[in-house]
């Protein structure tokens, strides 16, 4: 498993984009495979997650792909060996923001802690109801915080140079911990999470105690003494890690009753986002998942919504996805017990491919005050999209339809975190500027953008 999971990481990072690490990528990832190496062979890790398993190792990044559209190719070459499997793109924010968890959040203790539960609960929601690839992608969202407060200087609030060496002056492949009996948590749900908080607060407490030894020796530069000491650390992380793991296969194998809902997605291809998921909410809860690639033929994709165990009712099912007009199902009926199947048609956005998420601003699930996709920064009072991924030097069309004069600008981003110069009024059309990975618009203003706004797009020019 290990020798995959590297292989995996290795590989799958060549089509990410924009990305920043907190352990360091690596010892994020050798963290994780670590803790795979001793997860029992009765939490059927494989036959539950599949492929998606040893992609653990790659989904801890999640917490730091915030903003961040992801790509993972098909096939790849490594050490001359190909490898293959269905490619994946998503945005990450899809598996940090949800209505439990509606912004998002630091990583440096205390502030942490407030990912904890959510994140937890939404892991282990993921694995009672959604398919592999989505569970394991939630998973991975929660192993990030959690191996982020192993870190020392996050527990310690240590930042500049000091904060990196700390974190990347070790070999965490190195790292052995097959002599380690991962520990179930609880054995309710309820138990669990208890026992978790507790588990954090010692694993931040381990590594606070190490930050302090360790401060002398990096102000040093002794990396030689400093090495043993992170170790330490990191081996205590993938201890709980492991634990972690092991506590949501084994309480996700209990799963409460209700319908399956099964669904075929069909949507106008969005030109450069040809296997982008469609995302399925049931507004009011906390259910919602991405569609799994089908096909993508002629123009079209296709994809399958799975979500199992919901209670019966009647709900308000949203389905949207970049390109599309946000499909509204009011009066859904699951009834609880069976499987139920639908197939569902998107239209194209009323600007045909309108690569802007939400764009008219009518999605809101994780808050039925504020759009999803947009946040709101009172420091610029500005309202901020989500990124949009672009090419460097293709033009795009930009529109904003509005009743109300409204200045809206355009912000290029070299990264996800980091402008590419300053913002500027949105051009009718523009070339994206050498070096950017994203677009973003922005609002001026407090009030809610939906009430002065009727849609803006962004759609790449032939």
């Amino acid at each position: 498993m290990n020798k995959l999971t590297t292989l995996l990481y290795g590989a799958a990072l060549l089509g990410f984009t924009g990305l920043l690490f907190a352990w360091g990528s690596k010892p994020h990832a050798d963290i994780v495979n670590a803790a795979l190496s001793v997860i029992p062979p009765e939490d059927r890790l494989l036959q539950r997650l599949g492929e998606d398993g040893p992609r653990l190792s790659i989904f801890v990044q999640m917490g730091d792909w915030n903003d961040c559209f992801v790509q993972m190719p098909g096939r790849w070459t490594v050490s001359g060996a190909d490898f293959s499997s269905p490619p994946q793109s998503f945005y990450a924010n899809d598996y940090l923001i949800f209505p439990a968890l509606p912004q998002l959040n630091q990583h440096m203790l205390p502030a942490v802690k407030a990912t904890y539960v959510p994140l937890f609960d939404r892991a282990l929601q993921a694995l009672r109801t959604e398919t592999p690839a989505n569970a394991a992608r939630w998973v991975g969202s929660l192993l990030h915080f959690v191996t982020d407060s192993g870190s020392p200087p996050h527990t310690a609030n240590i930042l500049g140079e000091i904060h990196t060496r700390m974190e990347n002056w070790v070999d965490a492949s190195r790292m052995v911990i097959r002599g380690y009996t991962p520990q179930l948590l609880g054995k309710t749900d309820d138990e669990a999470r208890q026992a978790f908080l507790e588990r954090m607060d010692g694993l931040a407490a381990f590594s606070r105690l190490r930050a302090g030894r360790l401060t002398k020796l990096v102000e040093a530069a002794d990396r030689t003494a400093s090495e043993p000491v992170i170790m330490e650390s990191a081996t205590e992380t993938a201890h709980v890690a492991a634990d972690v793991i092991h506590t949501l296969l084994q309480l996700s194998v209990h799963k409460e009753p209700g319908t399956t809902l099964e669904a075929e997605v069909i949507a106008p291809e969005t030109t450069g986002l040809p296997a982008l998921p469609a995302k399925l909410v049931l507004l009011g809860t906390a259910f919602g998942t991405l569609s799994e690639t089908l096909t993508i033929h002629d123009g079209f994709y296709s994809g399958r919504f799975f979500l199992e165990g919901i209670p019966a009712g009647k709900y308000t099912a949203a389905i949207s996805r970049p390109g599309c007009r946000l499909l509204r199902l009011p009066g859904l009926t699951l009834d609880g017990r069976t499987t139920t199947h639908f197939r569902w048609t998107l239209d194209p956005d009323l600007v045909s491919g309108n690569r802007l998420r939400n764009p008219d601003f009518q999605l809101r699930w994780v808050n039925a005050q504020h759009p999803d996709g947009w946040r709101f920064d009172a420091r610029r009072k500005q309202w901020i999209s989500d990124n949009v991924i672009v090419t460097a030097q293709k033009t795009y069309a930009f529109a904003v339809s509005s009743t109300v004069p409204q200045e809206v600008m355009v912000e290029w981003m070299a990264e996800h975190w980091r402008a590419a110069g300053p913002p500027v009024e949105v051009p009718a059309s523009m070339a994206a500027p050498a070096g950017v990975r994203y677009a973003r618009i922005l609002i001026n203003g407090a009030a809610d953008p939906g009430t002065r706004i009727h849609e803006i797009s962004i759609r790449e020019l032939e």
